[in-house]
């Protein structure tokens, strides 16, 4: 399922395949504000699973473990808004720049190293060839790449707080009950749409900020 959100970021990055799913709305929709409305299709793992078997930790390693556990978690949460939400909705506004563009590749490379590597350090560790802390500290290292490009983004963030306000607020609304999460993707999912479809005279450089919208709107009315 992640390594289908990441190949399609990798595309709508492109500017000759954006321009070709832009022409096939319901595969934008679907992949830009809706991908997990289909989550269900796709087998899940529940990190409190983990948490509570005591068979596969030792007392020795049970605090790290339980630390590393919710550093994935919080991760987990700030992947799904900021890395695959914030850049899809910037890159459907048409708010991105070349070098923005360059930093993104590095960030869509880092988050496909920790996606496909998991499988392959728990391989290791199961044959005993990667030690259960070494194979941990491996996957969740990249964190701090990540946090590196992020650094270097700060600047497109800042020039786009309205966005990262709207991520910031599902982020918050993911643990509420799963029905008030998706109805606000299908809310942002419409403000959005309007905002792009009502700025189609204008240079997408152009395109106001989205607070501004509701006063817009209201003055139009």
């Amino acid at each position: 399922f992640f390594s289908r959100l990441l190949a399609f970021q990798y595309c709508y990055m492109d500017n000759k395949i954006f321009e070709m799913i832009r022409a096939v709305p319901p595969i934008e929709i679907l992949f830009v504000f809706l991908p997990y409305y289909i989550r269900p299709l796709w087998p899940t793992t529940r990190i409190r699973t983990a948490l509570e078997n005591a068979k596969n930790k030792s007392e020795k390693n049970r605090f790290f473990y339980h630390a590393s556990t919710y550093i994935v978690k919080v991760f987990y949460s700030f992947a799904k808004h900021y890395i695959g939400f914030f850049l899809n909705y910037i890159r459907f506004l048409g708010r991105i720049t070349p070098e923005d563009q360059k930093t993104i590749h590095g960030i869509l490379i880092t988050s496909s190293y920790m996606t496909t590597i998991a499988l392959f350090l728990h391989t290791l560790k199961f044959k005993g060839w990667l030690g259960p802390r070494t194979a941990t500290v491996a996957y969740e290292g990249a964190y701090l790449i990540t946090a590196w490009f992020y650094w270097q983004f700060l600047g497109t963030i800042a020039a786009n707080l309205d966005l990262a306000l709207l991520c910031f607020i599902g982020m918050v609304l993911n643990f509420a009950p799963k029905g008030i999460w998706h109805a606000y993707q299908a809310f942002v999912l419409a403000y959005l749409w309007h905002a792009r479809a009502s700025a189609t005279s204008m240079p997408v450089s152009t395109l106001p900020p989205l607070l501004s919208l509701p006063a817009m709107i209201m003055g139009q009315a």
